[in-house]
């Protein structure tokens, strides 16, 4: 219990009175009692203990444990896997890569050395960044625990150099100024930072959130971003580095973002979302942009020209230079000075003429526009792609003379171009690629099957890893995150370097990735907060077969040795992931039949059906069924297993329960369940409420609900008010305006398994007065988290950053206490066991009595007063 502070051992009688501790651990919680012999073994710390009932003393257990260590051993591992920053060198003839934490670099033609140029386990360097020469690399790494920036050599010729010293924190990448005079960086409390190579570090600006693009000049004077601003949109802004000012080159009516230079200094280019085209629902009266970006051109000279403008019928004549001469001349002279008149600059804009989209990460070469379009996809599975198939975008080429769009590449994750504007290498989960920047197509093979000459050559990349020293590095890095992000300050009281002085020393005990997780979880534990996590990261799994279900309960006959099939789960038929295979009614198989044999071979007394599906799911497999436990006269049918039947169980489950509830209800309450608040429980109340909607009364069931973040949506939906009421000259169905409103009773569902945006929707209910919300105080997790900010091996931390709090002043919301319900109602474990739900069953009681009293129908139509033109002679 934690009753007196950590959790101790304590003893209890039976009825719960008189509780008494038993140990008085205050520094790390007493875990995983267990009980024999008149002793209780528990961990404390990393230590294995014994409590000895008989005497009340606690003892270390003295356990060594000889063992070869496997899982902290150096070893070597592939880069790929988990790859961080990247970018070119100047000329575009070598990339910097950044793979599990360290630096390499290799040529971005032919196959070439492969160098490392950072070593350590220990500390962790992220977003490498060439220098205008060449010669040097810029990057983020850890000294002393904190990130610094430092310099070093891409040849490995010099001892790095740290640049200043910089605040602790989080940092996002640099980006050298074309005379490599200046890296401008942004960090967490949303400044946006230039450092000198002295390492003198100057605040160009401070925005309202993380400012993380930024761009300079082709003279290196100004510097382009993008700024979070008051009314929740970006804007791009211009920081002058000689006068030290800070000039809007957008408005604050459109969102803008992602600016990129024009070469020759004359424009600015940026997206901006300004076209919204709406999208209608299918069923109900709502709508949604989903292609709203634009590039835009910004004519940086009050004089300036802006392209796209009607040619008449004189040509402008070319200010090219003429003869090799001095197109040389021309290449070799220094970028001129960029000329900006900030009076009026956010209104000499003009769009650029092609279809708006979804696009981002918007460079500019000569004569040339790139930018990645990406299609609006779904939330659920089948539509967004799994997280390891990342479908990644399509990057565009824009020839700004011709007009003319082209599609360079698809599947992009991410591209980049050299400084001197002639290379562009883009990134898909194939691997890197090479092409000439401002290139209209991709090369192709010479021949069908032949050697992809774009593709950057990084076979036998591997990088060598030291276990431990990684694992330390990652507790304090996951520390680091926790007080840069969080998002109370003062870390709710805890004194969070005492906490790294707790925890971080015992980091030289971890003996495996899964000592670390354990580990971490138990850090974040001290904060006391909801969505503090740790997963993934290189795990040591074994391999394991996976085994094909039928969607199907099945029981033993040990008198005839065959299985037989007590239910089948439809679910969601027809649904194929989400039904049975068994329910297909062209099988004709049905609860009472009897599994015989699988594909022609009889089951034998003893055997457990499911050993003949093991590493089947998918695949066609032939199962003998039979009406009774013989296998004369058995029915041979072909099946597809499922891997997994949880979420068909899942729908059938949801099925039975509407049904009890339409039954129970005479058919006057609906009923929808929310397995979370993201993909699929938005997908279940756009599926559900259609069909529902002009019931009496409709049960929302909150409980154990995954979280997530669509519940302000669904309330939208419910908490409509009917303005009129519509019918049609024949039938009797009557409609709202807007359509659908639900008009009837409400009431939601909650559990102490219900957690994060499934809150929100309880407290809306009661505070909106939406209806009862029944059963039990909700577990009390809301603090919002990312996500985004992976450790070196893939592993990622949450850091709780996005806390509410009560407009109406009742103080910050939900976190660390949960929602209480209305009706306090608990479910009986015994009636739960018997298939019982007493707060539904509450629910449909209440209501009904309420819908008897008062069932809120639509009123009729009223009688139509005539109105002719002229009266009657």
């Amino acid at each position: 219990t934690d009753r007196w502070g950590r959790p101790n051992l304590a003893s209890t009688n039976p009825d719960g009175s008189d509780v008494k501790p038993l140990t008085r651990f205050d520094d790390y919680d007493v875990r995983w009692p267990a009980m024999g012999d008149g002793r209780i073994v528990f961990q404390h710390k990393m230590d294995i203990w014994s409590y000895d009932l008989a005497t009340g003393r606690a003892e270390q257990v003295p356990i060594t444990l000889p063992s070869d260590r496997l899982q902290v051993r150096e070893r070597f591992v592939d880069p790929m896997q988990n790859l961080g920053g990247w970018g070119l060198s100047p000329d575009g003839d070598r990339i910097a890569l950044e793979a599990r934490g360290d630096v390499f670099v290799t040529r971005t033609q032919k196959k070439g050395l492969i160098r490392r140029v950072t070593e350590s386990s220990a500390a962790r360097t992220k977003y490498p960044a060439f220098a205008a020469d060449g010669r040097s690399i810029a990057a983020w790494t850890e000294v002393d625990g904190e990130e610094q920036l430092l310099l070093y050599a891409a040849d490995n010729g010099a001892a790095p150099k740290q640049l200043g010293r910089q605040e602790p924190g989080w940092h996002f990448p640099a980006v050298w100024s074309p005379d490599g005079k200046r890296l401008a960086w942004g960090d967490q409390r949303y400044r946006l930072m230039v450092t000198d190579p002295a390492g003198a570090t100057t605040e160009a600006d401070r925005a309202e959130y993380e400012i993380n693009e930024y761009t300079w000049s082709p003279d290196s004077r100004y510097l382009a971003y993008t700024a979070a601003i008051d009314n929740g949109m970006n804007q791009v802004r211009i920081w002058d580095s000689k006068t030290r000012t800070v000039h809007p080159a957008s408005d604050k009516l459109f969102n803008a973002y992602s600016p990129a230079w024009d070469p020759a200094g004359k424009y600015l280019f940026y997206l901006s979302d300004r076209w919204f085209n709406p999208y209608l629902d299918r069923f109900e009266a709502r709508f949604a942009v989903m292609k709203s970006a634009v590039p835009v051109v910004v004519a940086l000279g009050a004089d300036g020209v802006l392209p796209f403008a009607p040619r008449g019928d004189v040509d402008p004549k070319s200010e090219e230079p003429k003869s090799q001469e001095g197109k040389a001349a021309a290449k070799a002279k220094p970028a001129a000075p960029v000329r900006i008149d900030f009076d009026g600059l956010a209104d000499r804009v003009v769009q650029v003429p092609v279809t708006p989209g979804a696009l981002s990460g918007l460079r500019a070469v000569e004569g040339k526009l790139h930018w990645v379009e990406t299609d609006p996809r779904g939330m659920m599975p089948a539509d967004a792609g799994d997280d390891d198939e990342r479908p990644g975008g399509s990057l565009k080429t824009y020839d700004l003379a011709k007009q003319k769009l082209a599609n360079l590449a698809d599947h992009v994750l991410g591209y980049d171009l050299s400084m001197n504007g002639k290379v562009l290498v883009y990134r898909t989960k194939d691997g890197f690629f090479r092409v000439e920047a401002g290139a209209m197509s991709a090369p192709k093979p010479d021949k069908e099957g032949g050697e992809d000459e774009s593709s950057i050559d990084l076979a036998g990349w591997t990088e060598r890893i030291s276990p431990r020293e990684e694992w330390k590095q990652m507790v304090r890095e996951a520390w680091r995150l926790q007080r840069d992000f969080f998002y109370d300050p003062k870390m709710h009281g805890v004194d969070w370097n005492g906490v790294w002085n707790q925890y971080g020393s015992l980091a030289d005990r971890l003996s495996s990735r899964d000592d670390l997780e354990d580990l971490l979880q138990e850090m974040f534990g001290e904060l006391n907060v909801g969505h503090a996590y740790h997963w993934g990261g290189d795990l040591r799994r074994g391999k394991t077969v996976g085994t094909g279900l039928l969607g199907a309960d099945l029981s033993y006959d040990a008198a005839s040795g065959f299985w037989q099939i007590r239910k089948i789960y439809r679910g969601d038929y027809p649904d194929p992931k989400a039904s049975s295979p068994l329910a297909r009614p062209d099988l004709r198989v049905r609860s009472g039949m009897w599994l015989v044999a699988v594909d022609g071979k009889p089951l034998t007394k003893g055997e457990d059906y499911l050993r003949r599906l093991a590493n089947r799911a998918n695949q066609e497999v032939e199962l003998s069924v039979n009406d009774s436990p013989k296998l004369e006269g058995a029915r041979r049918i072909v099946v597809k297993p499922l891997a997994n039947d949880t979420r068909t169980r899942y729908a059938d489950w949801i099925h039975e329960t509407r049904a009890y509830v339409d039954r129970t209800s005479h058919g006057q309450i609906g009923y929808i369940h929310l397995y979370d608040m993201g993909g699929f429980g938005l997908q279940e109340f756009a599926r559900d409420y259609p069909a529902q909607w002009n019931k009496h009364g409709l049960i929302i069931d909150d409980r154990w609900n995954h979280g997530g973040f669509v519940a302000p949506m669904i309330v939208n939906q419910l908490e409509r008010k009917v303005f009129s009421v519509s019918g049609l000259r024949y039938g009797s169905y009557l409609d709202t305006y807007p359509s659908r409103v639900f008009h009837g009773y409400l009431a939601a569902l909650i559990n102490g398994q219900g957690g994060s945006d499934c809150e929100t929707l309880a407290l809306e209910f009661k505070d909106f007065g939406l209806g009862p919300v029944i059963g039990m105080r909700t577990w009390g997790g809301w603090v919002g988290i990312r996500g985004d900010k992976p450790l070196r091996d893939g592993g990622m931390t949450t850091q709780p950053e996005f806390g509410g709090w009560d407009p109406r002043g009742r103080g910050w919301q939900i976190e660390g206490h949960g929602v209480d319900p209305d009706v306090v109602l608990d479910l009986s474990p015994d009636g739960f066991m018997d298939g019982k739900d007493e707060q539904l069953d509450y629910a449909i009681q209440d209501m009904m009595a309420k819908i008897t009293k008062d069932p809120r129908d639509l009123p009729k139509a009223p009688p139509i007063e005539p109105r002719p033109l002229h009266a009657s002679r």
